[in-house]
């Protein structure tokens, strides 16, 4: 056969099937179920914290890792818009509060999972921010605006399901300084929490006493 286009075990697998056809390859599954990785543990964790967060109200956004100035510098930029890693979600998501108070939506509730990097390490971040009414007004209850307890209550809401998550010590309103570098000017509240590997959480939930 011309070897060119065969760079890969499967490709030789493919020619036998093409010239032997598929009616001659013997059906059969493997024994046992295939164990769960870091990735397939992580995700489901995950998984689980965004139903909890939309079953709240809160929207995901996702947004790009990359910035046009940062701490943490880039060895070889493809642009000169995009020279640095993010260190904090916070950084990448005030941008779309900005976009959304532009364009009127006054009530805002966001999440993102997504990694920062810091100059030694990587991590998994978890940013939950608020902004405008936590409640619209109805003729049964009062308008109320979303405040530092809306957001506590959100923190106690998910560390009571998922012990991973600690509350920090800092959260609450974003520094006004912070604000106006984005061209915000109504209060904020945020709250960014790291979220350690499902791998090891299980490894310290399951540890042996000594």
């Amino acid at each position: 056969f011309p070897s060119h286009d065969r760079r890969r075990e499967i490709d030789l697998i493919e020619e036998v099937i093409r010239i032997e056809g598929l009616d001659k390859v013997k059906r059969s599954l493997s024994a046992g179920v295939a164990p769960s990785m870091q990735g397939d543990l992580n995700e489901d964790r995950n998984r689980e914290i965004r139903g909890v967060l939309t079953s709240l109200g809160f929207y995901e956004v996702m947004t790009n890792s990359l910035l046009s100035n940062g701490e943490v510098k880039l060895l070889n930029p493809m642009t000169e818009d995009h020279t640095s890693l993010r260190t904090s979600l916070l950084s990448t998501v005030l941008p779309c509060v900005e976009r959304n108070l532009s364009r009127e939506q006054r009530d805002i509730r966001m999440f993102e999972i997504g990694r920062v990097y810091l100059k030694d390490r990587e991590e998994t971040h978890l940013l939950v921010l608020g902004t405008g009414r936590e409640r619209a007004p109805h003729w049964t209850e009062k308008e109320r605006a979303f405040d530092f307890f809306s957001l506590k209550g959100i923190l106690e809401a998910l560390s009571g399901r998922f012990p991973e998550i600690q509350i920090p010590e800092k959260f609450g309103p974003v520094e006004s300084a912070l604000l106006k570098q984005y061209g915000i000017k109504v209060p904020v509240f945020a709250a960014e929490v790291t979220l350690p590997s499902a791998v090891e959480v299980e490894a310290e939930q399951y540890r042996d006493w000594e």
